[in-house]
Formats: C-alpha cells, sequence, structure tokens
C-alpha cells in the first residue's frame, strides 16, 4: 500500500499544468478594438502603418496630473501593444508609439511621446530574461480573483506593467528598449 500510495504522489508531481490558450485575432485592429481598452473610435487606437506594423496608443489621462503618473500610464500602453500583438496575432514585429490623450481636451501630451520598435523573438527574449517566462502565452490567463476572465493578465505580467512589482514597469520597459 506505501508503494502505490509514493508511486501516485510522485505522478503528480510530474503533471505539468497545461498552458493557457490566448485568444488570436485576425489584427490589432481586431484583437484591441474586442478587448476595448484602446478602440479607433475613440482616437485611443490608431494603425499608424499596417506594413510595416506601426500602432499608436493613447492612454487618456488628465492633463493637469503628476507628471510621474501621466508617465507610468503611457508606458502601460507601450507594454500593452507591444505584449497584446505578440499575444494575440501572428504579428513577427510591432512598433508601438504611445501618446498620452488629455480625457477631457483630447489633446496629445507630446512631451511623453515614446516608441519602441521590436520583434517577437526580442519580446520574447526581455519577457523571459525580466520576468522569467517561457512563452508569451505565460503572460495571460483566465484565472482571476473574480472567476474566469479570457485573456486577463497573469500575475507573473502585473510584476514589469505596475511599478511595484518586482521589476517593475520602468526596468521592464528600459530592458526592451536595450538594442
Amino acid at each position: 500500500m506505501f508503494v502505490v500510495v509514493l508511486s501516485a504522489a510522485f505522478s503528480v508531481n510530474r503533471v505539468a499544468l497545461a498552458e493557457y490558450k490566448p485568444s488570436l485575432y485576425p489584427s490589432v485592429e481586431a484583437a484591441f478594438n474586442d478587448f476595448s481598452d484602446y478602440e479607433t473610435d475613440d482616437g485611443t487606437l490608431r494603425i499608424l502603418s499596417k506594413n510595416p506594423l506601426h500602432i499608436q496608443l493613447s492612454p487618456q489621462v488628465l492633463k493637469n496630473d503628476r507628471k510621474d503618473v501621466i508617465r507610468v500610464l503611457n508606458r502601460k500602453a507601450l507594454l500593452y501593444g507591444i505584449y497584446r500583438t505578440f499575444i494575440h496575432t501572428k504579428a513577427d514585429a510591432v512598433k508601438v508609439t504611445a501618446l498620452p490623450m488629455d480625457h477631457l481636451t483630447k489633446d496629445h501630451l507630446k512631451e511623453f511621446k515614446e516608441t519602441v520598435q521590436i520583434t517577437r523573438d526580442k519580446a520574447l527574449k526581455t519577457a523571459a530574461k525580466v520576468l522569467g517566462v517561457k512563452s508569451l502565452n505565460e503572460l495571460v490567463t483566465d484565472e482571476t480573483p473574480v472567476g474566469k476572465i479570457p485573456d486577463s493578465w497573469a500575475r507573473v505580467f502585473e510584476n514589469g506593467y505596475t511599478e511595484t512589482g518586482k521589476p517593475g514597469i520602468h526596468a521592464f520597459i528600459d530592458e526592451l528598449m536595450k538594442k
């Protein structure tokens, strides 16, 4: 009996968790509009070029907010654009421009503009180095504290998507921008 229990215990330890399969879309525009975080209708998503792919994301901010708050929200848009593109489409490269927009006036705050041009391979290698993942699919999940919500950011991604995470958003972006 002891051998059976021991054997069963070892087989349980060898079972790998199935990797979450994120939704796949035919285009960035379709994916982003479906997620409703950045949309063409409200000007927060602009496709500047389809080939090569260049998108502009404009997080809505208040122009009188603290500069560090606006910078973090803008950098979140950069990460969102990069990783949502590679997780949810078959694109091999993307150029993402993050340019915050005042929520009230719809004016762009050009002093915060940042652009990253990156390949899928570099995005994966950076996520592996900074967050310790082996696949871009590990960055999303359907398991959330409030139940199943498809394509939610996984806790491991949150570590690089927030200021308080380890390593935090600025370290993650700085690593992505290295040549």
